[in-house]
């Protein structure tokens, strides 16, 4: 029987999961998924498999699985956590070949970023398209040690169905080939149309039985679908900053009018403060391009600015002698609900969040 328990509800990506667990000597195999949110909504959706001899395989799935959630919470890059899960199943020994796919989801503008670690590129099926994978760089399983992992972004239009999935689906049906068995699940994904919430996880329960039929198999087959929202376009808002010192005073402006738009003007003097220091930081210390971008939802508003300088600031001791630079994070720490900084190969962003006052 497929398992479809506990799949996490994470705000802004609808989820379906089919796991068809395979018996090996007794055990199940070791397909493992997890998801989580991040700063800055976005979300992470990740999918592995583990194959191999020694310790039972969900022994070792549980473990990636676990080292996945400690990961997440530090906020790196989709290639940066395929290299400290590198690092854990070399540690395992040579017996396992794991494969991982780790996917993060900006809602805000629709930017899905991807990197793979030998395993079984995604399907993509928009509103406008038909099911097509993705062009992935394959990279090699975990525990090689050692391995350079790349990303790669697509900008996804909201209501489109990504399908992750394991070797396993494949395997049991490739009766043909494994190019003809991809080639199915596109098929029907386009067959599903326009999948609707409320029948998202009949979708995945229909597809994975078409797939696997009655075939049995020793290893993990595993299916998960996920709908892809975006904010509402009033709640966010985006900008290319100039690189010339008048980029602090325009990025007050900007920040000034929007939330006179959203009704926050009463936030804008602190915002106006924080935003003028992390501009400023971004000007001194970062690269083009710059940007700036805020969001809101029903609790707070977030703020991020980004600069191609990779490099992460260090909040760090300012004395009494030391000029103004410096001071800008310390100020973000204390007035500033939360914040946070996240390096990418192509720069960084720094983000805080100021929550919305409630009328009582």
């Amino acid at each position: 029987m497929p398992n479809t328990s506990s799949v996490p509800e994470v705000a802004g990506v609808r989820l379906a999961y089919r796991r068809h667990p395979g018996l090996v000597g007794g055990e199940s195999g070791g397909d493992w998924f997890d998801t989580g949110r991040l700063p800055g909504n976005r979300v992470v959706l990740v999918l592995g498999s583990v194959l191999g001899s020694g310790l039972p395989a969900p022994t070792i799935a549980d473990q990636f699985r676990s080292a996945v959630r400690v990961l997440t919470q530090l906020d790196l890059s989709p290639a940066q956590v395929l290299h400290r899960l590198d690092v854990l199943a070399e540690s395992l020994g040579e017996q396992y070949v794991t494969t991982c796919v780790y996917v993060t989801c900006d809602l805000a503008d629709g930017t899905v970023v991807f990197a793979n670690a030998g395993h079984l590129p995604p399907m993509l099926r928009t509103p406008y398209d038909p099911a097509y994978r993705l062009t992935l760089p394959t990279g090699a399983p975990l525990g090689l040690g050692g391995v350079e992992y790349e990303e790669r972004s697509y900008t996804v239009a909201p209501g489109s169905l990504l399908a992750l999935y394991t070797e396993g689906l494949i395997v049991r049906t490739a009766r043909r080939d494994t190019e003809a068995a991809i080639s199915e699940l596109g098929r029907q994904l386009d067959k599903a149309g326009e999948v609707t919430d409320d029948v998202l996880d009949l979708t995945c329960g229909q597809i994975s039985d078409v797939l696997l039929g009655q075939e049995e198999h020793s290893g993990d087959a595993t299916l998960l679908l996920a709908k892809l929202g975006r904010l509402p376009e009033a709640d966010a808002a985006a900008w290319t900053l100039t690189a010339r010192p008048t980029a602090v005073a325009q990025a007050r402006d900007l920040i000034r009018e929007r939330l006179l738009t959203w009704g926050l003007a009463g936030l804008s003097d602190v915002i106006e403060l924080l935003v003028s220091e992390l501009v400023t930081n971004a000007l001194r210390y970062g690269v083009a391009p710059f940007g700036l971008r805020m969001t809101r939802d029903s609790i707070s508003v977030l703020i991020e600015v980004s600069d191609g300088n990779p490099t992460v600031p260090r909040l760090r001791a300012v004395t009494a002698f030391d000029d103004e630079g410096g001071r800008g994070l310390h100020l973000v720490d204390e007035l500033a609900a939360d914040w946070g900084v996240r390096g990418r190969p192509q720069g960084k962003t720094v983000w805080f969040t100021l929550g919305i006052p409630h009328e009582h």
